[in-house]
């Protein structure tokens, strides 16, 4: 009697089926869905199988550009045979020639493609106990066929929930069980990377470097202390050279204007010339030949350039700080400055024959100079005619005699708006340091009970300058090690017993470095960290507007019953309801692809010293936003919206309609993963934004040669220098890939076989995106691969949070006890992989440490390593344009450049440039 009762429910259901238009339900909005985005796909796909074989500048990068020559870009496969010919590409062979990263990123496609697979395999029983259910008051209302075989079928206090229950069991266990096998994977092919040769495998970053460690020289000294004097290759404090960078920026500029007017004068045969003003404003002037004029401007640069890395390189000489501590503050820039410079005028002198600094540090970049240290310098001390009016005695190291500093003309200077005058009274064994400048008086006083004193300060205004001399060193720098086992123990050492300081971090690679954060202090990070967690935090607040707007859109029936004027607008135009239901997931992707241009913003102000860092920490905020925003404020925005009429007309059934519409919300998630692939994916084959830009490039930029034609202008790239693929952006996506699948595929079956489908094309697309077209730049050893298997476990709880939220508005007795215990197993899951197994993929074990020193002993040599750690403005004395001439004539004193046949330097053919 009851499976004839059923029999006859299921009857009528498909006889109300049948009368019923279901064309804003379920079924139809996914086949609109696909029927639109899904033939916009199939148009950009067909084209790119056609394009990619035709025009191999763009589409094969890897194989056209020598210097990014890829063996596996070699084959271009045919039109049709590439979709499955780049499945039998082992990682191997993808890890040795596209990098770490892009073998860890096809991973995750992989991955995410098994557990929908495991989705379509719970469906083949849970459809069936979702569809056959029996109808009440709660369901009698679900109509559509995609629906029917949903969560949202199921009655309340339905025991047919344990299919749920169990299929979430089934999920989850899978996927835990993923998690540890990609980690054996991940850990293999990570420790595989540390041991590569690369600097950054030999180097590390130290910061919060104390004051008695700050040179170079130090710095060694104490690691190869703490190891031995041959495991420690070189050491590099980074010093604050705002004046020589900004030179050396304005030296690249005119070498790269001068290579030009060379290759305008090689094509037309006429010397470039261009008016000269004969002065500043003036409205007259003369041509003259612009590569003369211009070289003589570069040779200027070079010598300011050559002649302020040299000062700085003697000030920072490792040599020079050879001594001791002592030694080496009395050799600091800061301490020259004031016996040259503070101690000038008058008559007194000094009858002690030692100065004691009191405990005193100095702000920003300055040396600090702490506890008591006794200076001793020669008598008389004269520099350019400027009197110290000090007269010490005491015995002088030679190499401080010969140094001489250039500070005190600096500070000279800075002062030049006052005078300066001390004053000493051994009677009262006070001491005052005047500086009258030209904002007023400034007295500073420190009495001492030993009857020796020194300034406690000097003027503001002297000091701001005084912070802008090159030269000064920062609290980080670099140190090299000359084998695995040594880089990888320093690592994993406390070096020191106050936080925040001697910190030692694996290094980036030398291009990767941000040298403007390097040296930040930890108070300056603090508050970037806070500012950037509070400007986040506001965003996602505000973007909660927007967010739920879109959602709203979706559902425009439930638009119609809150707002009645819609009604009208959806009855004049009836085109209006299908549109704005196929434009919410457009929306939505357009609302994705603004966020990384927003928080990469909030991201710099955490001062990251590297690139991989910055784009880990973007990772980090776009995944919470794809889990908070457009995955939760979707769902409770859309599920609310479509329950609300039905909430307002009998508030007790607020329960029964939220556990209805929630599992129903999967066909929105549907509709954005879809959108999301298809345009996303079809306009990164075809790679539309970078044609354009090409495009730009090549028509307003210079491309008189090949050189110039591969090189970016401002900011635009040509087809041959591709960016970096943007991992951060595009694995944030996939975070919202796997929430849909945790939460939609035991609620909503069909929700596997969209994702499956979704993650193949990704597969499929990304391959040949990595092996074809991005370089292996800047890898990061796979780094954002452990960010994502965090967060993807944390998505597993709150998918598993939410599906229990689901059963107990199911009103299932039985359901969520036996739920629960699944949330407890992933919290120790997640707990035990958290102990170790990230640990491990961090640093190389001693075992394969000393196994690649030992193969390397006998070959192993530096050049790979030697010197990158130095920064970039401090490297190269002198630049020339490379089409410049030979270099036997740049070191004469009449540098010539080439002239091109048929032209003659002295005649009168010309152009304006």
């Amino acid at each position: 009697m009851e499976d004839l009762k059923m029999s006859d429910m299921m009857d009528h259901r498909l006889l109300d089926e049948e009368d019923i238009p279901d064309e804003s339900e379920m079924g139809s909005v996914i086949r609109q869905t696909y029927k639109l985005y899904g033939t916009i796909f199939l148009i950009l796909f067909t084209i790119f199988c056609v394009v990619r074989q035709r025009f191999p500048k763009a589409y094969n990068v890897r194989n056209s550009v020598e210097s990014l020559h890829c063996s596996l870009a070699e084959d271009n496969h045919g039109y049709i045979s590439w979709m499955w010919e780049l499945f039998f590409v082992s990682d191997d062979e993808i890890f040795d020639q596209c990098g770490m990263d892009a073998v860890a990123f096809i991973r995750i496609m992989y991955f995410g493609f098994k557990v929908s697979i495991l989705g379509i395999f719970n469906s083949i029983y849970l459809m069936p106990v979702y569809g056959t259910s029996p109808e009440t008051s709660d369901t009698e209302h679900i109509i559509d066929r995609l629906q029917s075989v949903t969560l949202s079928n199921v009655p309340e206090g339905s025991s047919r929930v344990l299919a749920t229950v169990f299929a979430a069991y089934i999920l989850f266990g899978y996927t835990m069980y993923l998690i540890l096998q990609e980690f054996e994977w991940f850990t293999k092919n990570r420790h595989k990377f540390l041991s590569t040769r690369k600097p950054n495998n030999y180097t590390v970053y130290v910061g919060g470097v104390p004051t008695e460690y700050r040179s170079s020289a130090k710095l060694l000294d104490y690691f190869r202390e703490c190891f031995s004097y041959e495991n420690v290759l070189e050491a590099h404090i980074a010093v604050t050279i705002p004046n020589l960078e900004q030179k050396v920026a304005s030296r690249d500029a005119m070498v790269t204007n001068i290579e030009h007017l060379i290759n305008v004068e090689e094509v037309t045969g006429k010397a470039p010339k261009h008016t000269q003003r004969l002065a500043p404003g003036s409205m007259v002037g003369k041509k003259v030949n612009s590569i003369d004029h211009y070289t003589g401007s570069l040779k200027k640069l070079n010598n300011e350039v050559s002649a302020m890395i040299e000062k700085i390189e003697r000030e920072n000489d490792p040599r020079s700080y050879e001594f001791d501590l002592l030694e080496a503050q009395k050799n600091s820039v800061l301490y020259q400055s004031v016996q040259k410079g503070v101690w000038m005028g008058g008559d007194s002198s000094i009858e002690s024959d030692s100065v004691q600094f009191a405990p005193e540090v100095l702000v920003g970049d300055s040396v600090a100079l702490d506890g008591i240290l006794t200076a001793e310098t020669e008598a008389g001390f004269q520099d350019e005619g400027i009197e110290t009016g000090i007269e010490l005695t005491g015995s002088v190291p030679s190499e401080m005699k010969k140094k001489r500093s250039n500070s005190a003309g600096s500070l000279k200077g800075t002062l030049t708006s006052g005078t300066k005058h001390v004053k000493k009274n051994s009677t009262t064994g006070t001491k005052h340091v005047r500086n009258v400048s030209s904002q007023g008086t400034k007295h500073v006083k420190k009495l001492s009970s030993h009857g020796t004193h020194l300034a406690h300060g000097i003027a503001s205004s002297g000091l701001k300058l005084l912070m802008k001399e090159d030269g000064l060193p920062r609290d980080a720098g670099f140190v090299t090690f000359t084998n695995l086992k040594t880089t990888m123990s320093a690592l994993q050492i406390i070096h020191h017993h106050t936080p925040f300081t001697m910190q030692v971090q694996e290094a980036p690679l030398p291009e990767d470095i941000y040298w403007a954060n390097v040296g930040i202090s930890n108070k300056k990070k603090q508050l970037g960290n806070l500012s950037s967690i509070g400007l986040t935090t506001l965003t996602c607040l505000f973007w909660t507007i927007p967010v739920s707007f879109v959602a709203s859109l979706s559902s425009v029936s439930a638009l119609v019953e809150l707002f009645p004027f819609v009604e009208d607008w959806v009855d004049r135009c009836p085109w209006l309801e299908p549109l704005l239901q196929q434009l919410a997931p457009l929306l939505v992707m357009v609302l994705i692809s603004l966020l990384p241009v927003i928080l990469i913003t909030f991201a710099k102000m955490e001062a990251h010293i590297a690139a991989s860092t910055l784009e880990a920490s973007l990772f980090t905020k776009l995944a919470i936003f794809m889990i908070i925003q457009t995955f939760f404020v979707s769902i409770i925005s859309g599920t609310i919206l479509e329950s609300l009429q039905g909430i307002i007309d009998d508030p007790m059934s607020a329960v029964t309609l939220l556990a209805t519409a929630l599992p129903a919300q999967s066909a929105y998630f549907m509709q954005i993963i879809s959108v999301q692939t298809f345009i996303g994916l079809g306009l990164e084959l075809l790679r539309v934004t970078p044609l354009v830009i090409a495009y730009l490039r090549h028509k307003f930029g210079p491309n008189l040669t090949e050189k110039e034609r591969d090189k970016s202008w401002m900011g635009l790239y040509p087809l041959s220098n591709p960016k970096e693929f943007e991992h951060a952006e595009v694995l944030a996506e996939m975070i919202l890939y796997f929430m849909v699948t945790f939460v939609y595929s035991v609620m909503a079956p069909i929700t596997a076989y969209i994702l499956a489908f979704n993650f193949f094309l990704l597969s499929m697309g990304y391959r040949n995106q990595l092996i074809y077209v991005y370089p292996p730049t800047n890898d990061s050893g796979g780094k954002l691969w452990s960010r994502f298997i965090q967060i993807t476990m944390v998505c597993m709880l709150v998918a598993q949070i939410t599906l229990a939220g689901v059963l107990l508005l199911k009103k299932s007795i039985i359901g969520v006890p036996l739920f629960c215990p699944l949330i407890g197993i992933t919290i120790l899951f997640k707990r035990y992989v958290e102990q170790k197994h990230f640990y491990v993929t961090n640093h190389l074990p001693s075992v394969e440490c000393i196994k690649m020193d030992l193969k390397n002993i006998e070959t192993m040599e530096f050049s790979f390593v030697r010197g990158k750690y130095i920064q970039p403005a401090l490297q190269v004395k002198t630049s020339w344009p490379e089409n410049f001439g030979p270099a036997r004539e740049m070191a004469e004193e009449d540098i010539g450049y080439f002239t091109p046949p048929g032209s003659d330097a002295g005649d009168n053919q010309s152009i304006d440039y």
